[in-house]
């Protein structure tokens, strides 16, 4: 997993991680977290929410070809991409799991209409 710097991301859901360990994840407003995201995460978030590339392209407000590409592992996400597709995600109620032994995950947060 590739580790996004810290900075300023509102609302988002994400990994906290301490050196190289994820230690817990989050769905909060925060300045001084790292956020993290796969291209298999993205791929399984979007498979639970039962969206498109281009439904979350349209949900996050980057192109389609962002996603597609960041899928493939053609290229890492700008830190700007990375945290309006972790905000989609999270305005959809889909939380990250950290990798605690079985792997990293993906889950719903709650019910959301």
């Amino acid at each position: 997993m590739r580790h996004a710097g810290s900075g300023s991301v509102g609302r988002g859901a994400g990994l906290i991680w301490e050196g190289r360990t994820p230690i817990s994840t989050f769905l909060v407003d925060s300045s001084a977290v790292s956020l993290t995201l796969s291209p298999a995460l993205c791929r399984a978030a979007r498979g639970l929410l039962d969206w498109t590339q281009e439904d979350l392209a349209h949900a996050a407000g980057v192109s389609r070809s962002t996603v597609r590409d960041f899928e493939k592992g053609r290229h890492d996400l700008h830190r700007a991409s990375e945290e309006q597709i972790l905000a989609a995600f999270d305005a959809a109620g889909v939380a990250l799991i950290p990798p605690d032994g079985g792997g990293p995950g993906v889950r719903l947060a709650g019910s959301r209409g």
